[in-house]
């Protein structure tokens, strides 16, 4: 891959991960931290009432690939942020947060949000 493609899939990848977040603020969400460096990266850590959800976010022209696009060790990477990061915003909520694992794919023409993406 030329450094030109790199930059644009970067470049792709903020923009997804900016219309997820603006797309779950409507939907009630509050943003607690965008792009978060733990031990992997977290695109989007959210609440909403007494749950943090972590959320991946794959841009993709197929919506379809977009979903395919988070295989199994990504799920293991993603299970493994979840907990580090319930211990780190456990402040942020008046007991210990629920966590989830959601994913917002976002195709040409669609934005699909799924809830608990470890039970597909």
């Amino acid at each position: 891959m030329t450094q030109h493609k790199r930059q644009q899939a970067y470049q792709r990848g903020k923009y997804a991960e900016i219309l997820a977040l603006l797309f779950l603020l409507c939907k009630a969400y509050r943003p607690l931290a965008w792009r978060k460096q733990m031990v992997f990266e977290a695109d989007l850590l959210m609440k909403k009432n007494n749950v943090l959800v972590l959320v991946e976010v794959k841009y993709r022209d197929d919506i379809d690939d977009a979903l395919m696009a988070i295989d199994a060790k990504k799920l293991k990477r993603l299970e493994h942020v979840a907990l580090m990061a319930q211990k780190q915003y456990q402040p942020l909520f008046k007991k210990t947060p629920n966590i989830r694992i959601d994913a917002v794919l976002i195709g040409k023409y669609r934005i699909r949000h799924i809830k608990n993406i470890t039970l597909l």
